[in-house]
């Protein structure tokens, strides 16, 4: 089938004829009741699976009418018909076909409460709330007709009235989540978050992948004044929604077949988070119809969103074969290749997509990332200008415009680009957060406090609340409060452990004031994030050497040694570990000349000077280090300070003694463990 799903909806939903003069009128066949007309929309475009079963459907309606006494029987029929073009999403003539099944079959439960249903989705809430009823008078205990009653009473603003039949709901099944969740929408209506805090909980404890009721259940904390745990559940927030259990909606789907059924399916549980079920029913779609690039592209998403990227590259792919001139496919496989870390393949993608139309403004944005992330803002820049231009309105653009402003050292540009997107939208968290950053590297101390207060003031999620408190904590040193830089960095790990540079400062803090072995522990967890993080690992090994620990000192440069090969700073400091340290089985003098000669090799200069010397004495090459310390002291000027200490070495030299532990005399000879102040992290 080549005929795309697309336009095969669109013949399913808007192709029709008029009501009544080709509509399927079944006769009367009971008491006095005169049954509906039910509109009779085209089959046209539908897939053969599907037409054929409504079409024996039909069938089977018209020989029923043909029977006397068939009126229970043709009721079912009419409302098995009615489920076929709800599957659909046909609602005029399902309608129709449950009215009449509730008439000729009046004590089933299902059409007065799929009746209600429809009414419910289409929004006539007073009709709705009546069925509901009427189903409920057949069966006082049915748990999703109480549901329905009590979700559509909050919709129509009336929270009170809903509270009786949910509570009855939860009553009969006390796992229902779905039950508690409209409790606790009914508490937040009424004014009473503590109570929507116990129903929201129990919520998601039931049902763990209904991440959408984090949202109201951060809202609720907000609400009685915990700001914490509000942003613990506004970070959790996602698109997984509430199931509810509903037999007759399960036998509606049940009756279903063809890839537009499978599609629907797909697409609906796209959109309620539930990702296996919509992978599971894509794949179904796209077996029925392979050919279809709609169904190929929801099936990609569906696997980007599940984490399985690769697989969402090869549905992306198919549907650029099948297309290669719709730009859409080249752009979604672009974010599928930047979700895999793939920028170059993706900006060869983008690009494709923006040749295709000039005009596509989300195309030229993420050739603009594509090409920042690959280290050319030069030419991400005018792509960036260009969406822009399209789309002035579009606040990621303007943002991803900024950013990339300041990498080409424009950044009065940025500050004003960020300061009137924030201006626009004041909720954007990000905006905000890097305005203050920004403001923070041009000097503008107080202009940069503001913008950080407003982020931590407006309840951000973990993320930008952390980097806020990182940047003003960073505010903090450089005004010479420590103590305040250290609480906020901190708060900052608080909400985001894993943060690199609030680790990296914290442990700068404590080690500037001594506290060395707090330090090691802050620098250790750090480079356990980030192993090639060279000024933590210097600053790592130092801290430890102060805290006597010299093997363990030697075993982090040696690992920091294994992802930074040739680093001449790690080697330097190796060297001075393996020619000084006081323990004989930390020192080897063989590998501390070969390390110092390297690092001295790569800058040659005072410090590295002083550690080829110290190797060489190590070593037992007293010569070698003599030399070395003579040809040092060569080139250190009259009254240098560290004139008097190379001089002391050198006699220790001639003497034929090796140093140890000589940074306890002059700290120099290591790097200090006190990382300087780094804006750029």
């Amino acid at each position: 089938m080549n005929r795309p799903l697309a336009a095969t909806l669109c013949t399913v939903l808007l192709l029709g004829t008029p009501l009544l003069a080709t509509a399927d009128v079944p006769e009367p066949t009971t008491g006095n009741f005169e049954l509906v007309p039910i509109p009779q929309p085209s089959l046209d475009g539908m897939e053969d699976d599907v037409r054929q079963q409504i079409e024996g459907n039909r069938a089977a309606i018209d020989q029923l009418r043909r029977q006397s006494g068939a009126g229970v029987e043709l009721g079912r029929a009419l409302g098995e018909l009615g489920a076929l073009y709800l599957l659909y999403n046909l609602y005029e003539p399902a309608y129709a076909a449950f009215t009449n099944a509730a008439v000729l079959d009046p004590e089933q439960i299902r059409w007065p409460y799929l009746l209600a249903f429809v009414d419910k989705a289409e929004g006539r809430l007073d009709a709705a709330a009546a069925g509901f009823r009427r189903a409920l008078a057949l069966e006082p205990d049915h748990l999703v007709s109480l549901i329905g009653l009590g979700e559509t009473r909050i919709a129509q603003g009336r929270p009170a009235d809903a509270v009786e039949p949910l509570t009855r709901a939860v009553e009969l099944r006390r796992t229902c989540a779905a039950c508690h969740y409209g409790l606790g929408l009914a508490a937040v209506a009424q004014g009473d978050p503590r109570t929507a805090i116990e129903h929201f909980t129990e919520t998601l404890r039931l049902q763990p992948a209904a991440t959408a009721v984090h949202y109201p259940l951060g809202q609720a904390w907000r609400d009685v004044g915990d700001v914490e745990r509000a942003q613990a559940e506004l970070a959790e927030a996602g698109d997984g929604e509430v199931q509810k259990p509903d037999p007759i909606l399960a036998w509606v789907r049940g009756l279903g077949t063809g890839a537009s059924l499978h599609f629907a399916r797909g697409r609906r549980a796209l959109s309620a988070g539930q990702l296996d079920v919509a992978v599971a029913e894509l794949r179904q779609a796209t077996a029925a119809d392979p050919e279809n690039v709609a169904i190929r592209r929801a099936l990609g998403l569906a696997l980007r969103r599940s984490g399985d990227g690769e697989a969402a590259v090869g549905e992306y792919f198919e549907a650029m074969r099948l297309e290669p001139a719709n730009p859409l496919n080249h752009q979604d496989l672009a974010l599928a290749l930047m979700d895999q870390g793939r920028p170059r393949e993706a900006a060869v993608a983008f690009a494709r997509a923006v040749d295709l139309d000039p005009g596509f403004a989300d195309a030229h944005l993420g050739l603009g990332i594509a090409l920042a992330r690959l280290g050319r803002p030069r030419e991400a820049l005018p792509h960036l200008d260009r969406a822009v231009a399209l789309a002035p309105e579009n606040g990621d653009a303007v943002f991803e415009r900024a950013m990339t402003l300041t990498t080409v050292g424009r950044g009065a540009e940025a500050v004003a680009a960020l300061a009137a997107l924030v201006e626009r939208e004041p909720d954007r968290l990000m905006a905000r957060l890097n305005l203050g950053t920004l403001l923070e590297l041009a000097g503008e101390t107080e202009a940069a406090r503001r913008q950080l207060d407003a982020v931590l003031a407006a309840d951000a999620p973990p993320e930008p609340a952390a980097r806020a408190h990182l940047t003003l904590g960073r505010l903090d040193e450089e005004a010479g409060d420590r103590a305040a830089a250290e609480r906020r960095y901190r708060q900052a790990l608080a909400l985001l452990p894993r943060l690199p540079p609030a680790r990296l400062r914290l442990a700068s803090v404590e080690a500037a004031k001594g506290d060395y072995l707090a330090a090691a522990a802050n620098y250790a967890e750090l480079l356990t994030a980030v192993p090639a993080h060279r000024e933590a690992r210097i600053a790592h090994s130092t801290c430890l050497l102060l805290t006597g620990r010299a093997a363990d000192a030697a075993a982090s440069l040696e690992s920091g040694l294994s992802s930074l090969r040739e680093d001449p700073y790690l080697q330097h400091q190796l060297a001075v570990v393996r020619a000084t340290a006081p323990e004989a089985g930390v020192r080897d003098g063989d590998r501390a000349v070969e390390l110092a000669r390297a690092a001295y090799a790569a800058m040659p200069g005072p410090g590295t000077g002083q550690a080829v010397a110290m190797a060489y004495a190590e070593a037992g090459r007293f010569e070698e280090a003599v030399r070395a310390q003579e040809r040092l002291l060569g080139t250190l000027p009259p009254g240098d300070e560290g004139r008097a200490g190379a001089e002391a070495r050198l006699r220790e030299y001639r003497a034929g003694r090796a140093l140890r532990e000589p940074w306890k005399e002059d700290p120099s000879l290591l790097y200090s463990p006190v990382v300087p102040l780094q804006l750029g992290n």
